[in-house]
This record gives C-alpha cells, structure tokens and sequence, in this order.
C-alpha cells in the first residue's frame, strides 16, 4: 500500500541492498554488433547463485574493479566460443550471423532510401518558396 508523501519531506529514491545475478548467455538478435553472433541475457536466472548485500559494501569491492566500455567489449571469437559452450551449433550461429547481415543491409536500404526522400523534400520546399506555391 502506497502511502502520501509527508509535507517536507526529502523527495528522490535511496537504494541500500544490491542483489547480484547470474544469467544464461545465450544467442541474440540484435543486428547492432560489430561482428559474429550477439548475445543477449537469458531471461531465467540460477537463484542458488544470487547474492544479496548491502550498497556500500558493494561499492566498496568494485571500487578498484571498474571496467572500460573497451574492457566491456566482447571479441566474436569468444561470444561463439561461449555460445558453442552453451550448447549452440555452428549452424545456429551460422543462420543468426546471415539473418543479422540481412537485417544491415535492410537498414542501410532504408536509410539511403529516406536520405533521398530528404533531400527531395528540400528541393521540393526550395522551389515552392521560391516560385510562391
């Protein structure tokens, strides 16, 4: 039950627990990735493997544990390496990197396609104010 706030006091949000997961890797389908299969986070998640804790103490053990958005970045090579680990076949991985490569070139069609309505709609406006219609 949601109760009203009391005249004064603090408004904002304040976290005091972290709850760590794990999640399956398994294979995605997001056509942004550079280069081999993506991966996306399962939706299950092991709960014998959760942990639970308090805010600062997590901020405390990861403050000499961040890692860069190069870091972060996973090489193809080692997302298929995991995904065949995750019991996904070459020809699973195969069909989603063909399917993504269909999916880029969909987009890059329809970028071009709209540029060029773009840039027609800007002539197209250009003459009507110049000759008036």
């Amino acid at each position: 039950m949601m109760t009203a706030p009391r005249p004064g006091s603090p408004k904002g949000v304040r976290f005091n627990c972290v709850e760590v997961r794990e999640y399956p890797r398994i294979l995605g389908d997001n056509p942004s990735v550079s280069a081999g299969p993506p991966i996306t986070l399962d939706w299950a998640h092991d709960q014998r493997g959760s942990l639970s804790l308090p805010l600062d103490d997590w901020e405390k053990a990861r403050e000499n544990d961040r890692r860069t958005k190069q870091e972060i970045r996973v090489p193809d090579f080692v997302r298929e390496e995991w995904l065949i680990d995750a019991g996904f076949s070459g020809s699973d991985l195969q069909r989603t990197v063909k399917d993504i490569e269909e999916a880029k070139k969909a987009r890059m069609s329809s970028i071009t396609k709209s540029d060029f309505r773009d840039k027609t709609d800007v002539i197209a406006e250009n003459v009507k104010r110049k000759f008036g219609r």
